[in-house]
């Protein structure tokens, strides 16, 4: 049941409205002043407040100002019943945010008609709109109001409903006009100030009022037309500006139809039209209000084109997470066969005696294993999981670094320049997981460049503020160091630019490509904490910026040369090893065990953990896979290591970043094997373990 609160010191006008509202089947509560109604608002739960205005002690202006300026209480509607006799009783409504106004006296249908669309607009408000200033001047005094539009809307069509009222009462009591015009050069004024495009149109289509945004709007997008102020034919206007098809303009004049003859109270709708040769996005809204006698639809439009264009950056963000995933995971089972494959090729090229005229054959399948494994890398990189070595770095060290290299990759028909900021910002990662970065936005530059031309790499630093979000949305504000490679080559259209960040997605002729190198840039980039942005346009050039969070140099350690530890073989050891993978596992004990090593196999954790059970086995070294069922290597290894203080451990997975540094962190002192991994990488890395 809805429950209602009404706010007056009169008792007898109280217990009238009371038996009015509780008779219509609303739940009914009465405060006798301002300061009880403030306390019964806090304590209890309304859909909405009648307050009278004069009152002693807390009057409603004050009331409702209060009401509005607590979060608890914010969004409890307010009617204030009060005289309007005078602007200022305007002004004062708004300034303390009120949503209504009812002038006594008032007729019982009305005040209940006005009553049930308060809350039906309430209802119908499904997003919170950002607080919009306005400022008024007012017998000289300046007012600064701050509302909700959608409450501020509501406010002001209640007065202008108010305003012809009163109007009509006085012009049937002979009262002054001059009243009147000033009531309405103020609600001219108010509605001028709001920053939507607000019209306003009766039963015939026609409208009878525009605000300043309207006007302006109109003059903007169809100057040598003019008829688009009040007497204008609203769709006239509508197809004149938008070039709306039939469809989009039989949709929206069914719907604002609807509103006109009651069938609703609020209609909504989100187009694309085309506006002096630009395609944007509208989202209309036609809200209706009647007068006796009278049917008025306000009818706002407002450019969403910026909002759409993030909703798709969004949009685009999860697509590319989405694929990052399945990328992750087909790597990481593609490693796991490149493993088998490589470690097989690799016992069988050892076992070949020298001059065997099978041995190039053996080296090509290995030479195979290691282009394969590089595009299983290039994966990684793009779904965000491989291993980052990050360090404290200088972007102008890598791109001087690389000058001469780049020279030499690009070209003499394209000139190479650089442009590097002295007082450059540090940034924290994988210095040559940035040299890769820049390697391929360069050759990617070049072959955008068949003609030849010029490739600019600079750097500088950057601070997105609230200016700089217009041009940057999807970056966060903050600091940033830019690296910046821009070519006067082909340019992309549109929809280039869409995919240019998908794996094997390429504009290059067959075998000129793998369409992988703006996949990695931009997995590289993301796993560093930072965002790719770029420009282009057909026949114009390409410009890709890597935006990375700038660093304070002094909080972090450059990582020291460590000097290789002397590997002498143990002889006598027990090593377990737990893979799911079966062919992985055989080929791992084989390779160990020619070494000389003990070795036990379990498929999944449990077996494992019986296996060290066993009084019978002394366990060394535990080789684990760090993805498994049941539970995960690195817990393993820790639940292991609770009994086990000194056991060595090595962690092996086809994913090389994503969370290893936080397994890494659970097993201190583990090393780690990144699938696919030769088989004298695991003869090294585990006589090093258990050293």
């Amino acid at each position: 049941m809805t429950k209602l609160l009404i706010v007056e010191d009169s008792a007898p006008q109280a217990a009238e409205l009371s038996l009015l509202l509780e008779s219509r089947g609303f739940e009914v509560s009465v405060a006798t002043d301002g300061l009880s109604g403030l306390s019964r608002c806090r304590a209890h739960s309304y859909d909405a407040v009648l307050s009278d205005v004069v009152m002693p002690g807390l009057d409603g202006y004050q009331l409702c100002r209060q009401l509005k300026s607590d979060k608890k209480t914010a969004g409890i509607p307010v009617i204030l019943l009060t005289s309007l006799s005078e602007p200022m009783d305007i002004i004062r409504g708004l300034e303390c945010g009120a949503d209504n106004f009812i002038t006594k006296p008032y007729e019982p249908d009305y005040l209940l008609e006005r009553i049930d669309r308060l809350l039906t607009n309430k209802a119908l408000r499904h997003q919170h709109e950002p607080d919009i200033g306005v400022e008024v001047v007012v017998m000289g005094e300046r007012f600064t109001i701050r509302s909700e539009k959608e409450q501020m809307v509501d406010l002001l069509i209640s007065t202008f409903e108010e305003v012809l009222r009163s109007r009509q009462r006085e012009y049937e009591a002979k009262l002054c006009e001059e009243t009147v015009r000033e009531s309405h050069r103020f609600l001219q004024s108010a509605l001028d100030a709001l920053s939507t495009r607000l019209c306003i149109i009766d039963g015939s289509m026609t409208i009878v009022f525009a605000n300043e945004r309207w006007r302006s709007f109109a003059q903007s997008v169809a100057p040598a037309w003019p008829k688009s102020g009040v007497g204008a034919n609203y769709f006239a206007f509508w197809q004149k500006v938008f070039s709306a098809g039939e469809e989009l303009t039989d949709t929206v004049r069914t719907g604002i139809d609807d509103v006109l003859r009651g069938n609703s109270k609020l209609f909504t709708h989100e187009y694309s039209a085309r506006v002096s040769d630009k395609w944007c996005w509208f989202s209309l809204t036609a809200t209706r209000f009647e007068e006796p006698g009278t049917h008025l639809v306000a009818i706002e439009h407002e450019d969403i084109t910026a909002k759409k264009q993030l909703e798709q950056q969004f949009l685009h963000s999860q697509k590319m997470e989405a694929i990052g995933l399945l990328a992750g995971g087909v790597a990481h089972d593609f490693n796991n066969l490149l493993l088998v494959i490589g470690g097989y090729t690799d016992l069988v090229r050892r076992s070949l005696a020298e001059g065997d005229e099978r041995i190039g054959d053996v080296d090509e399948i290995g030479a195979a294993v290691k282009t394969a494994a590089a595009l299983t890398q290039q994966l990684l990189a793009f779904s965000r999981q491989q291993r980052l070595s990050p360090r404290v770095l200088d972007l102008n060290t890598v791109a001087s670094d690389l000058r001469k290299m780049m020279k030499r990759l690009i070209g003499e028909d394209i000139q190479y320049d650089v442009d590097l900021l002295e007082d450059l910002g540090m940034v924290n990662a994988d210095p040559g997981q940035i040299q890769q970065i820049l390697m391929n936005l360069v050759v990617n530059a070049r072959d955008a460049m068949p003609k030849g031309g010029r490739v600019l790499v600079s750097t500088t630093n950057v601070e997105i503020d609230e200016s700089q979000l217009v041009a940057h949305p999807e970056i966060p504000k903050g600091r940033y160091v830019v690296l910046s490679v821009n070519d006067t080559g082909q340019g992309m259209d549109a929809a280039t630019r869409a995919r240019i960040f998908e794996p094997f997605f390429t504009t290059k002729e067959v075998g000129k490509g793998t369409g992988l190198g703006l996949s990695t840039v931009y997995g590289i980039t993301k796993q560093s904490g930072g965002h790719v942005w770029v420009c282009s346009e057909v026949d114009r050039g390409t410009t890709f910026k890597i935006f990375l969070p700038r660093v304070d140099a002094k909080a972090f350690v450059p990582e020291g040369l460590e000097a290789l530890p002397d590997f002498s073989a143990r002889r006598s050891a027990t090593i377990l090893i737990v893979e799911d993978n079966t062919a992985v596992r055989d080929l791992l004990q084989r390779v160990l065990r020619g070494a000389g090593y003990q070795v036990l196999s379990a498929s999944h954790p449990s077996e494992a953990r019986a296996l060290c059970g066993n009084a019978k086995h002394k366990i060394d070294l535990l080789l684990t896979d760090v993805v498994m069922p049941e539970t995960s290597g690195p817990l393993l290894a820790s639940e292991l290591r609770a009994g086990r203080p000194d056991l060595a451990v090595v962690l092996m997975s086809g994913y090389s970043g994503a969370s290893l540094t936080q397994n890494e962190d659970m097993v201190p002192g583990a090393a780690f094997l990144e699938k696919p991994f030769t088989a004298t990488s695991v003869l090294r890395t585990v006589r090093e373990s258990l050293e």
